[in-house]
């Protein structure tokens, strides 16, 4: 009886030992069956979007992607998208001109796969310019140092579009001629798409010039009506009224900081101020002395900035923390000017008259002193201004260009290169994306 047993029992190990290679993994199945990493083959960044691809693993239910904007991401630091189906993965939401870095791991029922190689992608950050000789708007790609590259396609406007804003996936144009706003979604590259439901107008008879954008809320002066017309951005960049507010006369540019709003009325001669309520509606804070003629606004960390053309100065406002305003000095620029930036600690004044930029250091209380090698050369008859980081940009209205330069740790200004907008544009206005 005992050796029947023992030669039942030595033909069951034997099938035990044949029917597994490793008897261990009936026990511990997943010592085997875990996912093995996933392997990515290419990440292309676009407009505030990545597409991220990988070879497909067998057996699995699903892949989580993780990113982050650090070189050194891991399944524990980065953003996680777990559950993706296919083999590739269009990552949106994302901030303009920034470099990701993504992993990915495989999951089957046991688990999840230990992390993939890693790749990365860089966003694209576009520029666009209103010209107001063609109407229409011309649209680059910022690249590594400053350099613009065209964006095909031609992107048309109102009549004499004036102003220009930019989010990170709208565009808006004040069309002084029309009486209106033309609105455009950033597409894929770059390309802008017309909003089928717009133009938007400002109000008859409005002549409407700065435009600004803040948020979900757009704003324009109406140089005609001597008001400002606000909206509220929806869905696809759609645009609804929220009201129209009293301004002065001629008001001309608009800029924003924070939670306020500061307006240039060109023929009174001053700057007003408003908080932005929570729906958009604008709350008066002041009224500031400027002079006439001012062409142009900044606003910034260190204070508000105006020019005025006819007298060729620019003149400095510190701000409080509840939005109010202090003057501050009088400062020559050049002849004619027309554009002001602010690029952290300094502030760039286009001259129309002269072809050249004015440079400043912005000092405590908002003090002004002249950048080592000011003014710097534009091209012919600069107009608009504006800075990206460490990049300046001007709008050359009689040349049909925009002159890149980068700017070096004290404010002075090199030259990037000259970038043609078309035939006969007459470049106007600048905005690039936040």
């Amino acid at each position: 009886m005992k050796r029947a047993m023992g030669l039942v029992l030595g033909i069951v190990l034997v099938i035990f030992f044949q029917a597994c290679r490793n008897p261990f993994e009936m026990f511990w199945p997943q010592a085997r069956i875990f996912p093995p990493a996933p392997t990515i083959t290419s990440a292309v960044g676009d407009n505030g979007q990545a597409t991220i691809t990988w070879a497909p693993v067998n057996g699995v239910n699903s892949y989580d992607l993780y990113y982050s904007t650090s070189a050194s991401v891991t399944t524990a630091t980065g953003t996680r998208v777990p559950g993706i189906t296919s083999n590739t993965y269009v990552q949106t939401g994302l901030a303009s001109g920034t470099t990701y870095y993504f992993l990915l791991t495989a999951v089957n029922a046991v688990g999840e796969s230990p992390a993939s190689n890693q790749f990365s992608a860089t966003t694209i950050r576009c520029l666009f310019v209103t010209n107001d000789g063609t109407n229409t708007i011309s649209a680059f790609t910022i690249g590594a140092g400053g350099t613009l590259t065209p964006i095909g396609g031609s992107f048309s406007t109102g009549l004499h579009p004036f102003g220009i804003c930019a989010s990170a996936n709208f565009v808006y144009t004040s069309n002084y001629g029309n009486d209106d706003i033309s609105a455009f979604t950033v597409g894929s590259g770059g390309v802008l798409v017309s909003n089928g439901a717009g133009p938007f107008t400002t109000g008859v008879s409005t002549s409407p010039t700065g435009i600004a954008i803040s948020g979900n809320f757009v704003y324009t002066a109406n140089t005609a009506s001597g008001n400002i017309s606000g909206f509220t951005v929806g869905s696809g960049g759609t645009l609804t009224s929220n009201g129209i507010t009293i301004a002065g006369n001629n008001p001309s540019r608009i800029a924003i900081v924070g939670n306020y709003l500061y307006e240039s009325n060109n023929s009174d001669g001053n700057v007003l101020a408003f908080t932005i309520g929570p729906s958009g509606t604008l709350t008066p804070l002041g009224t500031y002395s400027t002079g006439k003629n001012i062409q142009a606004i900044a606003a910034g960390a260190n204070g508000v900035f105006v020019v005025s053309n006819s007298s060729s100065n620019v003149l400095t406002f510190t701000m409080a923390s509840d939005g109010t305003l202090a003057a501050g000095g009088t400062y020559g620029t050049g002849t004619t000017p027309t554009g002001i930036a602010v690029s952290g600690n300094y502030l760039y004044v286009s001259n129309y008259g002269s072809n050249n930029i004015s440079a400043y250091t912005i000092g405590a209380g908002g003090t002004l002193s002249s950048v080592t090698g000011s003014p710097f050369a534009a091209g012919s008859l600069p107009y608009g201004i504006a800075s990206l980081g460490n990049f300046l940009y001007v709008a050359n209205n009689g040349g049909n260009t925009i002159s890149a330069f980068t700017i070096g740790s004290d404010g002075g200004l090199s030259s990037v290169g000259t970038f043609s907008t078309g035939a006969s544009t007459s470049p106007y206005w600048i905005a690039i994306q936040p």
